[in-house]
């Protein structure tokens, strides 16, 4: 019985859940058409290169892939239709290309010119979050996003951005109950810098729930960054708020609140 190709696991066909982390597998043939498994995490097992494994897994409904070699293969896993949870990097997003059974997506972006395209067909995507600069996507991700049925919570956990492109779309164009732009948890010593032409955004009547933590919002129109006189402008188009969330913002004595209407939870944390 060999550790390394996880053969074990066909003596145990009640098996729900697999964890993988740091160890040295070689291969995941052992898995292959494994009856019940649903839960699948592999990172750092950096002697792996072959996932073909995975598409055989026919009860699977969450499937985290963290870090793994850069070489490492997968099949197309459209016929896993109970798979909903997934956690990948943003390379292998064309192996679930319009899966519409996926409910929660979290990508790692690593690339350049990332599209969007994997995730039209996604209808029953409802929660969204990228990590990594927004530097790296191409110009499709507003119109695929916007055209996603189900989608309620996107959250950027972003590095800082390319000063002179426009990411107003995101936050006025792309119409989310609960939108999050946080330091990326990878590397914490970047602080989220917002770029955007205040003067050509849209008013947003669906977000309820937007959350800051230590961003920066850089007027593209007159090439600003003052937070608070920047803020005032930016949440005016926030017509449906309940929860506003400022975490470690720079906020001057001025207040930003002032002869503004608060709307639900409003503050600065931390």
């Amino acid at each position: 019985m060999s550790v390394k190709d996880l053969n074990f696991t066909q003596n145990m066909p009640k098996l729900k859940s697999l964890e993988l982390e740091s160890v040295p597998i070689l291969s995941l043939d052992g898995l292959a058409n494994h009856p019940s498994l649903n839960t699948l995490s592999i990172d750092s097992c950096y002697e792996l290169t072959d996932g073909k494994a995975i598409a055989g897994l026919s009860a699977l409904q969450s499937l985290h892939l963290g870090v793994l070699l850069y070489d490492f293969s997968l099949p197309d896993l459209q016929n896993l239709t109970a798979l909903e949870e997934v956690l990948c990097n943003s390379r292998y997003l064309g192996h679930f290309s319009h899966m519409p059974s996926i409910k929660s997506l979290y990508c790692f972006l690593d690339g350049d010119e990332i599209s969007a395209e994997p995730l039209r067909g996604m209808n029953s995507l409802s929660t969204l979050i990228i990590s990594g600069s927004l530097d790296y996507i191409s110009n499709d991700w507003e119109n695929v996003l916007k055209d996603l049925p189900k989608l309620e919570k996107l959250s950027i956990l972003g590095d800082p951005l390319d000063t002179s492109r426009d990411y107003r779309g995101l936050f006025s164009g792309i119409k989310v109950k609960e939108l999050i732009f946080d330091e990326n948890v990878i590397d914490s010593a970047h602080t989220p810098q917002i770029p955007l032409s205040l003067s050509n955004m849209e008013d947003n009547n669906t977000t309820e729930t937007l959350i800051l933590t230590q961003a920066e919002i850089k007027n593209l129109d007159d090439d600003s960054d003052n937070f608070t006189a920047n803020a005032k402008a930016f949440l005016s188009h926030f017509k449906a708020l309940k929860r506003l969330g400022l975490r470690g913002n720079k906020l001057e004595k001025s207040g930003l609140f002032r002869g503004t209407q608060r709307s639900g939870r409003a503050g600065h944390f931390r």
